[in-house]
């Protein structure tokens, strides 16, 4: 334990030094590299917030019509292909590069969305939705990594915030346009930030590595959605979260290094399941009010856990940092026992759930 202990020690004291003796500026290049990266977040948001025009949709009877069974798999088909897509990214970003495989992702994003708008027959908009859908798995896989690797250690907090911010602001922003304009109108404006975002992702340089948290989401993730559906969303949410101090101090004070990683592994799973599953239970049991808002709510305590995690690396040692992370979940676990039980996800209501006052 104590040889495990003195050689992280060791190694977090030797790259401290190095980050103290020389603090390069930060290029242009660099500014341009992490708002591209983040920026890609935007089609996770937008995405999740498009199906706020379905009602106006399914009123245009111009073009084709629209039946609550499509409104139902226009809606499911983001998280069905999370499910596809999510494995399949994580093995091409590892023989390919994550950044070129971003690369061939996001040019056509723009060419999706104007296919989605324009799309003289429903099944061109299926394919539109579903391409983007796939797009939107791609950027959500390879995304931190990507800012992690890149961005110069002293603001790494701060540039792993910096995507699930473009998420909330897609997010608020398709609620916006789904408000003020027709359905084809909000649908094709989406398009827009794509082909600049998309020009300014070939200035990111490779990189090759990918961590265990995502590795585990390629593993999880589509189990996660698979139980959710047979025991209940909230059930299994309790099951996840109850456990989840107990393996921050596994991390904290593992005698081996084998037992860290286990740790290290066993929340990950946990994080994939809360990923795969929390945006549908709020979006159950919040007032339509407050959906929209309300949908924000994950991403913004996602960002506090990013920063809270550099603050206590910057001001503890590795252990007690470790062991302190743990202090929130036991209080949250409870406090899930609270939270009904839902069926995922239910559609029947769909028109109530995006109709604007």
């Amino acid at each position: 334990m104590n040889a495990v202990q003195n050689s992280m020690k060791n190694e977090g004291r030797k790259e401290d030094e190095r980050c103290t003796e020389a603090k390069p500026a930060l290029t242009l290049r660099q500014v341009i590299c992490l708002v591209a990266i983040g920026g890609t977040k935007l089609l996770n948001g937008m995405m999740s917030g498009w199906p706020a025009v379905l009602p106006k949709m399914q009123e245009d009877q111009s073009r084709f019509t629209v039946t609550d069974e499509d409104v139902a798999w226009i809606i499911s088909l983001m998280f069905i292909m999370g499910f596809v897509v999510s494995p399949l990214a994580g093995f091409v970003a590892e023989h390919v590069g994550p950044r070129r495989l971003l690369v061939i992702a996001m040019f056509p994003v723009s060419g999706f969305w104007l296919l989605q708008a324009f799309s003289p027959y429903l099944w061109l908009l299926y394919l539109g939705r579903g391409l983007l859908a796939s797009t939107a798995t791609v950027t959500f896989t390879i995304v931190q990594p990507l800012v992690v690797e890149l961005c110069p250690l002293r603001i790494r907090g701060l540039a792993s915030v910096l995507p699930e911010l473009f998420h909330c602001i897609g997010l608020l922003a398709s609620y916006l346009l789904a408000s003020l304009l027709s359905w084809d109108m909000a649908t094709a404006i989406s398009a827009a930030p794509f082909l600049p975002l998309s020009l300014m992702v070939l200035l990111v340089p490779e990189v090759t590595s990918l961590s265990l948290m995502f590795i585990m989401g390629f593993v999880v993730s589509p189990l996660a959605g698979f139980v959710a559906e047979h025991v209940g969303p909230r059930r299994l949410l309790v099951i996840a979260m109850f456990p989840v101090s107990g393996f921050w101090l596994l991390q904290a004070f593992s005698p081996y290094l084998w037992l860290l990683y286990l740790g290290r592994g066993l929340l990950a799973s946990t994080a994939t399941v809360t990923f795969t599953i929390v945006q549908p239970l709020v979006v159950e049991l919040c007032p339509l009010r407050i959906r929209g808002l309300a949908s924000v709510l994950p991403e913004l305590f996602h960002c506090i856990g990013l920063l809270a995690s550099y603050l206590l690396a910057s001001l503890l040692s590795w252990d007690m940092a470790t062991a302190i992370s743990a202090a929130p979940f036991l209080p949250l676990s409870l406090m899930v026992l609270l939270v009904p039980e839902v069926r995922l996800v239910r559609l029947g209501s769909w028109r109530t759930s995006y109709k604007f006052a």
